[in-house]
């Protein structure tokens, strides 16, 4: 297992906000995945086995996601979860 490190002046920086641009910026890019495959949010659902307005509502920044959950999010579309959360660390807004 490879693991890559944030420091601590990283981490201080990132707000725990839904608000945030960071927590923007992660947002957009599951819309942008989902729509890059042509999956709408009930499709993407149905997959997860969640409710339809659990992905609307992640999508619009109302429920947040914990780590595992996101990891579990990128599981139908074949997505690093790692490498997807460490290129959001490198290109934080």
């Amino acid at each position: 297992m490879q693991f890559f490190v944030v420091s601590k002046k990283t981490m201080a920086n990132f707000s725990k906000s839904i608000y945030s641009k960071e927590y923007q910026a992660l947002i957009k890019s599951l819309k942008d995945l989902r729509i890059d495959s042509e999956l709408t949010q009930r499709e993407l659902a149905k997959i997860l086995g969640v409710p339809h307005s659990m992905v609307g509502k992640i999508e619009i920044g109302a429920r947040k996601l914990d780590v595992f959950e996101l990891i579990s999010y990128l599981e139908p579309f074949d997505v690093d979860s790692a490498k997807f959360i460490q290129h959001l660390v490198k290109s934080k807004p």
